[in-house]
């Protein structure tokens, strides 16, 4: 059972992931589902102290003509070998370097973590972090709008279909 907290929109139902793709790293532990027609952009490269990070970008569009703002971007970013105490800290300390600032307590894949939804100073994007903890460090989950008035309600809603696939192994 998988429970990710509602955004709040009320009439917005998630999408069906029943025919998303399955993106699975069986060395990092873990499958994700993402929405059709998204290519996948892939950076695995050792952390600061020599530790496999992955980071994964789910972008709009064919290969060539990816279009960053039709749908916006999914992304994860697996940070192995710093504590998840320790980025918690770092995106609250975010806060004083923002126009808009909420975060909340969430669930993915029976992990509790936190949702920041923020507006950073002298920027125009709103962003949504989801942080979890995850083996001996952490995964961040991203998604943002090109605009600092909100993100889509279709786009908050895959995004949280997005979290709803995670599957730690």
């Amino acid at each position: 059972f998988i429970f990710v907290k509602p955004n709040g929109l009320p009439g917005v139902q998630p999408p069906a992931t029943d025919n998303w793709p399955t993106y699975q790293k069986s060395e990092f532990g873990f499958s994700v589902k993402y929405p059709p027609g998204r290519l996948v952009k892939e950076d695995e490269h050792p952390s600061a102290t020599g530790a496999a990070s992955l980071s994964l970008v789910f972008l709009p569009g064919p290969e060539g003509q990816e279009d960053t703002w039709v749908g916006m971007p999914l992304a994860l970013t697996i940070i192995p070998d710093k504590p998840y105490a320790d980025l918690l800290k770092e995106l609250q300390e975010q806060k004083a370097n923002t126009k808009y600032f909420k975060d909340e307590a969430i669930t993915v894949a029976g992990i509790r973590g936190i949702r920041v939804e923020a507006v950073p100073t002298g920027d125009n994007q709103r962003i949504v972090y989801v942080l979890i903890p995850y083996q001996s460090g952490a995964i961040l989950f991203i998604t943002m709008s090109k605009t600092e008035n909100s993100i889509p309600r279709d786009v908050l809603s895959t995004f949280d279909a997005f979290l709803a696939t995670f599957k730690p192994e």
